[in-house]
């Protein structure tokens, strides 16, 4: 009789853990749109943000510029015209505007581009070192429990991309940088741009004390600004080049794995 009664709690336990199975989860994981989510990365990146703001300085570059050419070249006549008398109204206009609209400007991108944030992706430092610190914190369970309705891997992982899409994108960043550095040449163009992203933030708008040879106060507002937002225009440039083009097909697969496997492992917050 002992051989029958363990038999038959053997079947009681396993049609007890096949009702737990087919039970749903309590709380359904909301997977969100993932493409919605990288378009609105997108549009909250700091290049989208502020790049309207860059047109109007552009134009008044381009119209000094102007002004000082034709300046120079009434000058020019008057010289061969013998006539010595200046006029106050072939004066260029200053290229720098409203300096303190171009300040703000510029110290934004030194809040928003932090070398954790180099790619702008995120609304401010402190948003992108919480964003981070979260990330690290997260506990790590190597995947959830199989069931046999749904795909609780696959809904994890969705969460997880949709959470952390901005952090996996700099993750690719830095490997890409340590590809083309070590890999195709010490002269590539991405991690030069992430230095002179860095230095160009670095440096302040007015005299530099370490250095008082180079004249830093001279150098308009306006042409700081337009330079940081180039720099960083063609860093973000040159990464999507060396992700998409310079990787081969075989390197793509590890470095989606990568990503993968970790949005499969970590467990998302609340969850």
């Amino acid at each position: 009789m002992a051989p029958r009664n363990k038999q038959s709690e053997r079947n009681a336990s396993r049609k007890e853990g096949k009702k737990g199975d087919d039970e749903p989860s309590a709380a359904p994981m909301d997977t969100g749109d993932l493409m919605e989510s990288v378009k609105s990365m997108g549009r909250n990146s700091c290049l989208f943000q502020h790049g309207p703001s860059l047109v109007p300085i552009v134009k008044q570059l381009s119209e000094g510029g102007k002004a000082a050419a034709k300046s120079r070249e009434v000058d020019a006549n008057k010289e061969n015209n013998g006539d010595d008398n200046q006029s106050d109204d072939t004066k260029p206009p200053s290229p720098q505007g409203d300096g303190s609209d171009h300040q703000g400007l510029f110290e934004s991108f030194q809040g928003r581009l932090a070398w954790h944030n180099s790619l702008g992706l995120f609304e401010s430092e402190e948003a992108s070192k919480a964003a981070w610190m979260g990330m690290k914190d997260l506990e790590v369970d190597f995947g959830p429990r199989s069931k046999k309705k749904g795909s609780p891997g696959l809904d994890r992982m969705k969460v997880n991309f949709k959470n952390h899409m901005a952090q996996y994108a700099h993750i690719l960043l830095a490997l890409m940088m340590l590809r083309a550095f070590f890999v195709r040449s010490y002269f590539s163009c991405l991690p030069w741009l992430f230095f002179y992203q860095f230095a160009s933030l670095a440096l302040p708008l007015d005299k530099w004390d370490m250095v008082p040879q180079v004249p830093l106060e001279k150098v308009p507002v306006a042409v700081r600004v337009l330079g940081t937002a180039g720099v960083h225009a063609l860093m973000v440039l040159f990464f999507v080049y060396e992700l998409v083009w310079c990787t081969y097909f075989f390197e793509k697969i590890p470095l989606v794995g990568l990503l993968a496997y970790h949005a499969y492992a970590v467990r998302p917050v609340g969850q």
